[in-house]
């Protein structure tokens, strides 16, 4: 199950899931710095979940919006340069070929917009005195298909659930309704932190079901920020 179910323990996925005949997949991923402005850039992946590269480097911007072209062998994109400001650039899945568009080409215009997560409002992240307290919620999540569930428990008392730091998160659980096993997030490797399950912007869902693509996102920790 945990094979068949990609958590993806990041910042912020801007735009994503465009798929070509090879089952590849283009993300827009922006990772929050120390210091200065971060920037989104391009990330191709397949559809199991292995980074095969990133595609844009250079930070002139936000790479937002990709999107496979209908035949495959180019990726188009929108940079916001400035506030409200745009420009059009392609590039080649394998990472050649990176040019600025004079305009942006018509499918890519009429194609509908991707689908993407966002912040979601937190139980217990505002001033209500009758909320209950960060650090002691326990939220659940139901994918749609029925298929899993995903229980963000927080435990009262453990220090590291106390607060938006390394090792928050460790108690939730990704079950598997069939079978009934559970997954403890702490026990995942390379698990550092996760905060909150994000939501898919427009809609009130926590999960993408798009076959094969099977994915839930999280906001991970400030520590994992600075890396």
């Amino acid at each position: 199950m945990i094979r068949r179910f990609l958590i993806a323990l990041s910042l912020v996925v801007l735009a994503a899931t465009t798929l070509n005949a090879a089952s590849e997949i283009i993300v827009a991923i922006r990772y929050l710095q120390a210091q200065g402005e971060s920037h989104a850039h391009l990330f191709l992946y397949r559809e199991d979940g292995t980074l095969l590269r990133q595609l844009t480097k250079e930070d002139k911007g936000q790479d937002l919006d990709p999107m496979f072209s209908p035949d495959g062998e180019t990726i188009v994109f929108t940079r916001e340069i400035a506030e409200n400001k745009f420009e059009y650039w392609s590039v080649e899945p394998k990472g050649a070929g990176l040019k600025r568009l004079e305009t942006q080409p018509e499918w890519y215009a009429n194609t509908k917009t991707t689908l993407y997560f966002v912040w979601p409002e937190m139980e217990g992240s505002g001033d209500d005195e009758n909320s209950t307290p960060f650090g002691q919620r326990t939220q659940r999540f139901r994918a749609p298909d029925g298929s899993v569930e995903l229980v963000l428990r927080e435990v009262k008392g453990d220090e590291a659930d106390q607060e938006n730091g390394p090792g928050h998160g460790k108690h939730y659980l990704l079950r598997d309704l069939k079978s009934g096993k559970d997954y403890e997030f702490g026990k995942l490797p390379g698990f550092e932190g996760a905060v909150e399950q994000l939501q898919l912007k427009g809609k009130d869902d926590r999960f993408l079901l798009e076959p094969p693509l099977r994915v839930a996102f999280f906001w991970d920790t400030p520590e994992q920020h600075r890396r």
